[in-house]
């Protein structure tokens, strides 16, 4: 059966920069490559992967030479040296799957509660852009 993520119903639905970031980081995650981390932008060292929790335990070296090994989301990396793709794992697969359900579950869920105030998701820079044009007009 062909993964959502690749293309299926789910990639419609799933915000595009979460699912393509999140896919992309994984497909060319692997251990021993080289990845930034988008929090502070530090370089490290992949240790290990965990394909059940959507993370990786990440090895960081300072200036001064004191490691430091964390864990951090695949959607927190960005690989770096321009890796060769990889297949993801069954198990990074389902954990993928999961995750976009999860998102659309949560998508769902607030545009239920924006609908009980008449309210529509994306509105808000709508809303921005009508104050603002109105604030320019009363200015005049």
């Amino acid at each position: 059966m062909p993964s959502p993520w690749c293309g299926g119903p789910l990639i419609q639905r799933c915000p595009p920069p979460i699912c393509n970031g999140l896919r992309h980081a994984r497909h060319h995650l692997l251990p021993d490559r080289r990845v930034r981390a988008l929090d502070r932008d530090n370089v490290g060292t992949i240790i290990d992967l965990h394909d059940t929790t959507g993370d990786a335990t990440v090895l960081f070296i300072a200036d001064d030479g004191t490691p430091a090994i964390r864990t951090l989301a695949w959607s927190d990396l960005k690989p770096i040296d321009h890796p060769e793709r990889v297949e993801i794992a069954p198990d990074a697969q389902r954990w993928l799957e999961f995750e976009a359900n999860r998102i659309e579950r949560s998508a769902d869920l607030w545009a239920t509660a924006l609908a009980d105030h008449s309210i529509e998701p994306g509105e808000a820079g709508l809303l921005r852009r009508a104050i603002q044009t109105r604030r320019e007009l009363l200015a005049r």
